[in-house]
């Protein structure tokens, strides 16, 4: 099999998996990054909790004590609720 037909099938199980877990409530995407301001403490203790610009929330492991500030992270779970998705990140250490 030629390596344009696999990166084809990838990206195809990698849409249908998204499916399902959409349908399911929770989705693990590929770590993807980026940055958020935290605007207040999150639900659990040490969580930082700010919102994209789509209205995301974002609740990042270690932020609590960052209220104020831009930090980055990487996405560790995305959870789907009724009213929108809750991402679950790691900051990055510059």
């Amino acid at each position: 099999m030629e390596r344009t037909d696999l990166v084809i099938m990838k990206g195809r199980l990698e849409q249908m998996l998204e499916q399902v877990n959409n349908e399911l409530g929770i989705v693990a995407p590929p770590a993807k990054e980026g940055s958020v301001l935290i605007i207040k403490v999150g639900s659990k203790p040490g969580q930082g909790l700010g919102y994209l610009e789509d209205k995301t929330m974002v609740l990042v492991d270690d932020a609590s004590d960052l209220i104020g500030q831009q930090v980055a992270f990487r996405i560790t779970m995305v959870h789907q609720t009724q009213h929108g998705k809750q991402l679950f990140a790691k900051m990055l250490v510059p």
